[in-house]
């Protein structure tokens, strides 16, 4: 039966065929081009000019398809022929023009000719530079226009609403490919509501870049729902986004990424969709992936990267085995990862980073035999690393860094198939981790390795050089902090022609690696913190094209033949050098750091491309000189704890980029500066020998967050005008000889920032100045808005391969021992005005600087009570009001200072019985001592029931100033639970160095006696 009909069938096909060839055979031969619309092409190319760099920034544009197309036009032929043209065949006019990667530079004015063509259905311009065009209301006259691409064509400012008049346009790109055109071009709200109201066609609307910010998000619910694909990345949009969109019945794609302020949640049910990729990277998504997601069965990419997602992964995910790019980096997921990614055997790229996935980290890479890359770093991932993804084929790419992955790394070689292929591994970074053991000989079996970082973990044992002679494309090799791990030179004949970065810092290097001097490439050489003994030579680097060397904290004696003109950062810190040639000559040199070592006689002649100099804690001397006036880049100038002479170069005024100046403990004398264009950060002037006054000028440096001069000669009042400066955190006045009451700033919010006041050791009078500092911020800011432990700084501005932030330090009293503190927390806040001469009463305002840890009012005249508000400073942890003419009884609120571990009130008037409990139960008897009225643990003085009688006069010495009196002393602090090692520095008032005279006194004279003897010394000195 089917034979037959098939039989019968053929010759009818046969025939039928034959009819239409017939018909064919006749059909009129295609039309030629219009002559009005062959000339209006032929103007609009003379119109523009060509230029092979206006299309070369398109990503992803194949080099193939970029060339100038419009070279192929003139009137010989007939413009249907033309490259870019298509013709309707039967009336000849140009219905579709496609220059795109085309070369074209030019204006696209209204006027153009291009606008003659009014039968266009498809214009492509994309990939041009029309940069300085708005994009022309004309453009609306495409009335039958299906296609319109502009994208990456430079055009900028508000899109016009005749374009969307184009109502048959099925497809729109405005995109910006070029992150310096991301919101040149502006969509308003009326435009898009334009758009929404009469392009009811459009399946493919691609906006990337262009700034919607005006758009209110839920307006999206309206597009049409004929959309098929859907990309609004980098548009600023703001608000929620509709979750109809997900919905859609053709959406396939959907690109919303960069749109920092728009925030939405996915589908919690009836979720089914054709989607083939979505990507909502570095916007404010958030809450839990659902199961619904496993219903995207089409889906191919899924981008949630830098969004706020929570919770586990749903087991649906799992079932997506479609997908080729997974990308959830950069969120809060958190829980195992399971064993089932194995079911993804199409994945190209894996991306889990910086999440909160703990557990161990399943052994799925033998099953994704496609992966290329595989990042799953920062996270809490544990035990041992995934064997099978070290004998991969095809991944190029693996980053399990800053885990908690531990035990030895993987050999390749027990892993290999009966195949002789070797794994293809190109990126492979395990840095911070636990891993231990030898550096395993299977890793230089990855002959491709390009970046090799096994930095930070455990390693142990010695590491030949050999090894890396395999390893002919290795870029960047990165060893470092691995305190057990050595490196032995023994073959140096070998190149690595490809090396650019060498990184062996804080391992236990004895011996410098010679052979690195037959690399051709190296820039980077970190081998700073080990034990390199003696003499280093550089002579080896022949053909030198270092432009980083950090050979800091080592045991060198001299460094020789360092002229390496391509030096551009030099770290020879922390070692014994007494001497450094060849400064000079290293004109590129913009980085060098030289503290810390044994350097002697002056200050060397410094390149003038100089950005960072430091020769802090050597044993300079002399003056500054004068080429240091050269230096018109200078950011950081660092010449502390030397002994330098002469006065501060009046030059230095006039740096209007130098943000950090350190010359403390040096011999430095004369005025201050008036630095007129101020660009400091930090000015360290401490422990010199300078005088006259603190210069006015100062309230120009409006970005300075520390400024301290104590412990020199300065003759000056209170410089009031600091109160204005917005960013001042550290103000240290102390040992100097500032005097009179201190007025209160005509700022209208002064010191806001005020973190750390010390104005100790001068001759202040008046009434202690609280009021002042009340607007303090970071004083009064409590529990509310503690920030997190950190230390203060800034960052320098420099390209180097340092750290940029550079923390500030200051100089401090520890046991009477001049110390420096290299880091200064950024939570402490602390106020000492003692060693002056206050007068008055403790304000109750004090009890509102609840940030205060460390308060001391030694050593003044203060009257009156002990302010019973000072129980509020909740974080206080060291307190010495002693030495003053305090009365009354300490106020019981003191006992729920929780946190205070310093207590001294001695030598005051007071009386009663001492608080008990909490931390009082730990001070000894000397924070009382001078206090005859009190009574009480820890003193022998019990307490009777009976009123106290007339409360006992203090008993002070002939001299407040007598060298035998306390001395107002800081101590340094660690930082934890318990005694005050919650703070790196900090304050703690010892007792007198004397005491003993005083106790001989009250034996011997009795306390009637001392009280009298007390009276007369006061009225001899008071008359």
């Amino acid at each position: 039966m089917w034979g037959l009909l098939w039989h019968c069938l053929i010759p009818c096909l046969v025939l039928l065929f034959l009819q239409f060839q017939a018909i064919g055979s006749f059909t009129p031969s295609a039309k030629r081009c219009r002559p009005k619309e062959s000339s209006a092409l032929l103007h609009f190319k003379n119109s523009i000019s060509v230029d092979s760099s206006a299309s070369s920034y398109c990503e992803g544009n194949p080099s193939s398809s970029s060339y100038p197309r419009t070279e192929s036009w003139n009137k010989s032929n007939d413009c249907c022929l033309w490259d870019g043209i298509t013709c309707d065949r039967f009336t000849g006019h140009v219905i579709g023009l496609n220059l795109s990667s085309s070369w074209l530079v030019g204006s696209i004015h209204s006027n153009s000719s291009l606008f003659l063509l009014h039968h266009l259905q498809k214009l492509n311009l994309a990939c041009n530079d029309f940069s300085g065009s708005k994009i022309s209301s004309n453009f609306g006259e495409f009335t039958k226009l299906t296609h319109l691409d502009l994208s990456s064509s430079h055009f900028r400012g508000l899109v016009p609403t005749e374009m969307f008049h184009l109502s048959k346009l099925a497809s729109l790109d405005l995109s910006a490919r070029d992150n310096d055109d991301f919101g040149v071009l502006k969509l308003d709200q009326h435009g898009f509501h334009k758009l929404l109201q009469n392009l009811t066609e459009l399946r493919y609307l691609y906006l990337n870049g262009v700034n919607m910010s005006s758009v209110k998000g839920n307006s999206l619910a309206n597009l049409s729902s004929s959309l098929i694909s859907l990309s609004l990345d980098y548009c600023s949009l703001q608000g929620e986004f509709p979750n109809d969109i997900f919905h859609l019945p053709f959406l396939q794609k959907l690109w919303l990424s960069g749109n920092e302020d728009l925030f939405g949640r996915l589908p919690k049910s009836n979720w089914s969709s054709p989607l083939r990729s979505l990507d909502l990277s570095s916007t404010l998504f958030s809450g839990m992936l659902y199961d619904t997601i496993g219903n995207l069965i089409s889906l191919n990419e899924l981008d949630l990267s830098d969004c706020q997602f929570i919770g586990s992964l749903p087991t649906s995910l799992w079932n997506l085995t479609g997908i080729t790019f997974l990308n959830l980096g950069s969120n809060n997921f958190s829980g195992q990862v399971s064993g089932l990614l194995s079911n993804l055997g199409q994945l190209n790229h894996l991306y889990l980073s910086r999440n909160r996935f703990s557990g161990e980290f399943p052994d799925v890479f033998g099953n994704l035999s496609k992966l290329v890359v595989g990042h799953a770093l920062a996270n809490n991932f544990t035990g041992y690393l995934p064997p099978s993804a070290f004998s991969h084929i095809q991944l190029l790419d693996l980053d399990l860094s800053y885990n908690q992955f531990e035990g030895h790394i993987p050999q390749v070689s027990h892993l290999l198939n009966l195949t002789d292929r070797i794994p293809s591994l190109g990126d492979l970074d395990l840095s911070n981790n636990k891993l231990s053991g030898p550096v395993s000989n299977s890793i230089f079996e990855h002959v491709n390795l390009v970046y090799l970082n096994l930095s930070s973990n455990k390693l142990s044992g010695i590491v030949k050089s050999e090894e890396f002679s395999k390893l002919e494309n290795l870029e960047l090799v990165d060893f470092s902090y691995n305190d057990l791990l050595s490196l032995k030179s023994d073959m140096v004949d070998f190149i690595l022609p490809e090396v650019e970065d060498f990184r062996f810092s804080s391992c236990n290097l004895t011996e410098f690696p010679i052979f690195l001097g037959n690399s051709k490439r190296l820039e980077n050489l970190d081998l700073s913190n080990n034990s390199i003994v003696g003499q280093v030579s550089l002579r080896e680097f022949k053909d030198c094209k270092l432009t980083s060397l950090d050979l800091s904290s080592n045991l060198l004696t001299s460094v020789e033949h360092i002229d390496c003109k391509s030096l551009s950062y030099l770290d020879l810190s922390g070692n014994f050098l007494t001497s450094v040639e060849h400064i000079s000559l290293m004109t590129n040199l913009q980085f060098l750091n030289l503290q810390s070592n044994l350097l002697e006689g002056s200050l060397m002649v410094l390149p003038d491309l100089m950005a960072y100099f430091s020769v802090s804690n050597n044993k300079l001397t002399g003056q500054i000189p004068e080429s240091f006036c050269n230096l018109r880049f200078i950011q950081h100038l660092g010449l502390s704890n030397n002994s330098f002479t002469g006065t501060i170069p009046q030059c230095l005024e006039n740096r209007e980029v130098l943000h950090f100046l350190d010359l403390r403990t040096n011999n430095f004398h004369g005025h201050i500066p008036s630095f007129l264009d101020c660009p400091f950060d930090y000015l360290n002037l401490n422990g010199n020998q300078l005088n006259g006054s603190l210069p006015p000028s100062l309230v120009n440096c409006h970005y300075l967050k520390v400024l301290d001069v104590g412990n020199n000669m300065i003759n000056d009042t209170f410089p009031h005008w600091l109160g204005s400066l917005p960013e001042l955190k550290v103000v240290v006045l102390k040992s100097n000889k500032f005097h009179g009451p201190i007025e209160y700033s005509t700022a209208r919010f002064p010191f806001t920032k005020l973190q750390i006041l010390d104005l100790s050791h001068n001759q202040f009078t008046g009434p202690l100045p609280i009021r002042y500092f009340e607007k303090s911020e970071a004083m009064m800011r409590g529990d509310k808005g503690s920030p997190e432990v950190d230390y203060m700084g800034a960052y320098s501005g420099l390209y180097t391969p340092a750290e940029t932030f550079e923390y500030f330090s200051m100089v401090f009293v520890v046991k009477g021992v001049t110390m420096e503190i290299e880091r200064i927390l950024s939570i402490l806040v602390a106020m000492d005005l003692s060693n002056n001469q206050f007068r008055g009463s403790i304000p109750e305002i004090v009890g509102k600087f609840n940030s205060l840890e460390l308060l001391n009012f030694s050593n003044n005249n203060l009257i009156g009570h002990i302010p019973s508000s000072l129980g509020n400073l909740t974080k206080l942890e060291s307190l010495d009001l002693s030495s003053n003419r305090l009365v009354g009884e300490i106020p019981k609120q003191l006992a729920s200072l929780i946190s205070l571990e310093v207590l001294n009130l001695s030598y005051n008037q007071l009386v009663g019985p001492i608080p008990e409990g909490s931390q009082f139960n730990t001070f000894s008897n000397d924070s009382y001592i001078g206090n005859l009225g009190l009574c009480g643990f820890p003193m022998s003085k019990e307490c009777s029931t009976d009123k106290p009688n007339e409360p006992p006069s203090a008993i002070f010495p002939e001299d407040d100033n007598d060298p035998g009196w306390f001395d107002w002393k800081i101590a340094m602090m660690g930082y934890g639970s318990g005694l005050v090692i919650g703070l790196s520095i900090g304050y703690i008032v010892f007792t007198t160095r004397k005491p003993e005279w005083l106790i001989r006194m009250v034996e011997r004279e009795g306390p009637t006696n001392v009280r009298s003897l007390n009276r007369r010394r006061q009225g001899r000195r008071n008359p």
